[in-house]
């Protein structure tokens, strides 16, 4: 199951970095925002599942980042991006 896990998290970061790319250079792209929580989401689905609690807490806090975006409590600004990449 680890090796599963690690397998589908590499691509989900591997997308998630991409779409970052996307909402850098428009930070009004809900559609790209909404993806990349997708990912983060997934990432915390399956850690939690497995028990990979620190991978786990990391995603919980990245979900609530980008959440918080997705409901307009704090803009996406250059700081925001850098501490989601």
């Amino acid at each position: 199951m680890k090796k599963q896990f690690r397998s589908e998290t590499a691509e989900h970061l591997d997308s998630f970095e991409n779409i970052l790319l996307e909402i850098e250079k428009d930070h009004h792209n809900t559609e790209a925002v909404n993806s990349a929580f997708r990912h983060i989401h997934s990432i915390k689905g399956n850690s939690g599942y497995i028990g990979i609690k620190d991978i786990n807490t990391l995603a919980h806090k990245l979900e609530d980042l980008m959440d918080d975006n997705r409901e307009g409590k704090i803009p996406v600004v250059k700081d925001i991006i850098t501490a989601l990449f």
